[in-house]
C-alpha cells in the first residue's frame, strides 16, 4: 500500500513537472525564435542604417520561429507520451491493489463455521 501511494506521488509529481516544463519551455522557445530573429535584424540595421531589411532576412526570422515550433511539438509530444507511460503504470497498479482488496475481504468474509 505504501508503495502505491509513493508510486502515486511519483507519477503527479512527474505530471506536475512536466506540465511545468512545457510552460517553461514554450516561453523558452518562443524567446529564443524571437530573439534570434531580432538579433539578425538589428544586426542588419545597425550595419546598414540606410537600407531596410531584405525579404530573406524576414524569411530567415519565420523560418528560425517555424523551427522553434516544430521542436516545440516535438518536445510536447516527447513529454505526452512519458505522461501517458506513467499513468498507464499508476493505472495497473491501482487495479492490482483494488483487486488484492478485494480478494482480502472476499477470504476474510468466507468463514466457514466450525
Amino acid at each position: 500500500m505504501i508503495f502505491l501511494a509513493n508510486l502515486t506521488v511519483r507519477v503527479e509529481q512527474h505530471a506536475r513537472a512536466s506540465a511545468g516544463i512545457m510552460g517553461w519551455g514554450t516561453l523558452l522557445i518562443l524567446a529564443i525564435g524571437l530573439g534570434s530573429a531580432f538579433v539578425v535584424m538589428l544586426r542588419h540595421v545597425r550595419a546598414h542604417p540606410q537600407q531596410p531589411p531584405t525579404a530573406a532576412m524576414y524569411r530567415f526570422a519565420a523560418g528560425s520561429l517555424f523551427f522553434m515550433l516544430v521542436v516545440l511539438a516535438l518536445l510536447w509530444y516527447g513529454l505526452e507520451s512519458w505522461n501517458q507511460k506513467f499513468r498507464k503504470i499508476r493505472d495497473q497498479e491501482l487495479r492490482e491493489d483494488m483487486t488484492e482488496k478485494h480478494n482480502n475481504g472476499i477470504r476474510v468474509n468466507q468463514t466457514t463455521p466450525p
